[in-house]
């Protein structure tokens, strides 16, 4: 008799079937994703991604070992046309932020092939899929020692401790350090690559995305005591803001040079 009244409380505790998620376990928040036509820019998790499928046959037998190697051949430059593209800052790819002459260009071009396959996709119908991916932040971690400098900062023990930047809502092309500027003909730019500081062994990128300012990676970079931005305009890799930032020009100049900012997007 004892167990009737105790039946709802054992059944709570049983774990769910189905594929639903944990209900304890809050969700994780969704990536700042970028697609570009069979491939995509994970600007949260900075990685280049792109997917291939073959169903190669060789005369009337699909091999698997041949699917592979089409598969593989076909992804690499996938991901190389990619890189090229990426956006640097504002609309700028590599090549328009570095002369092609420049040492450094022949060791980037080199750094984008070092891509690696990631997940092989075997199809029950037949037929492989295969995924590649290149993180952004090794593969120019060079650049941004060029460009960025002369030194690593410090924030101070108390104080505002980051920027973040509202541009949810805004047909808004993601770089890898934004510009963010004030909307006149003659703009003043707020927020640049060359105000940037080095990494100071903790954040290797000058700018953290994420979809939403609660997710980890945000709090992680802007700390406890941070300001906030709403963007009102965008163009590809450039944002701007209105009305005046909450914070003098000194201590926002000190927020880029450590490396402070978070850019909150659609995903």
């Amino acid at each position: 008799m004892l167990l009737r009244p105790l039946l709802p409380v054992l059944l709570a505790l049983l774990p769910a079937r189905g594929d639903g998620a944990d209900p304890l376990r809050p969700a994780p928040f969704a990536p700042v994703v970028q697609e570009l036509g069979g491939a995509r820019i994970n600007w949260t998790e900075l990685r280049l991604e792109a997917t291939t499928h073959s169903e190669m046959t060789v005369g009337a037998w699909k091999d698997r070992r041949v699917q592979e190697q089409d598969a593989l051949e076909r992804v690499g430059p996938l991901i190389e046309e990619l890189a090229r593209r990426l956006a640097v800052t504002r609309g700028d790819a590599l090549y328009a932020v570095l002369r092609a002459d420049d040492p450094l260009a022949a060791r980037l071009e080199d750094g984008m092939r070092n891509w690696e396959v990631t997940e092989t996709r075997y199809l029950g119908q037949g037929g492989v899929e295969m995924t590649a991916s290149l993180p952004i932040s090794r593969w120019l971690q060079p650049l941004l020692e060029q460009v960025t400098g002369p030194v690593s900062e410090q924030l101070p023990a108390d104080g505002t401790t980051g920027l973040v930047i509202d541009a949810r809502g805004l047909p808004f092309d993601p770089a890898l350090v934004p510009e963010l500027r004030t909307p006149e003909p003659e703009p003043k730019v707020l927020v640049s690559l060359n105000m940037f500081g080095k990494d100071d062994g903790q954040h290797a990128t000058p700018v953290v995305y994420v979809s939403d300012p609660a997710d980890p990676r945000a709090v992680k970079r802007a700390g406890a005591k941070p300001v906030f931005a709403r963007a009102t305009g965008a163009a590809p890799g450039v944002l701007t803001v209105t009305a005046e930032l909450p914070t003098s020009a000194a201590d926002l100049a000190l927020l880029i040079a450590a490396r402070r900012v978070v850019v909150v997007a659609d995903p």
